[in-house]
């Protein structure tokens, strides 16, 4: 028993010596692909864009992709695209005269209700208030 016991013991130690193995951060995505899907998303907000288009966009595994883009923006690809699409809709509705309806389409929502939704969420109010305090 006293063996075994000096024997975990030795065993801890040395594990306690090594580093580990893996990095404790995650690898971020390298700047110019980082800046190659922004463009994508960018060009496609209005579309459906899936996570495998993503990452292919960059040749990259859907999973490490995903953990890759989280580690350099602090977001998951569907909250930056979210965050993207409301970011667009503010902008339509202060510079134009569209329907939140047709804001909606333009921006990739689903529908108006997923909009106000969204919006309300991020912003604190619904596009109409926003759209009337302009």
């Amino acid at each position: 028993m006293d063996s075994l016991a000096q024997a975990l013991t030795i065993r801890f130690l040395f594990l306690g010596e090594r580093g580990p193995t893996r990095s404790s951060r995650a690898a971020t995505l390298p700047q110019q692909h980082l800046f190659r899907v922004q463009e994508l998303i960018e060009s496609r907000l209005e579309a459906d864009l899936t996570l495998q288009e993503l990452a292919s966009e960059v040749g990259y595994s859907r999973s490490h992709f995903l953990r890759m883009f989280h580690a350099t923006t602090g977001k998951t690809p569907h909250r930056y695209v979210l965050n993207r699409r409301i970011e667009r809709a503010r902008q339509l509705l202060g510079e134009t005269d569209l329907s939140i309806a047709h804001v909606a389409y333009r921006c990739g929502f689903s529908s108006q209700a997923h909009l106000t939704l969204a919006f309300r969420k991020v912003c604190g109010l619904t596009p109409g208030e926003y759209r009337r305090e302009l």
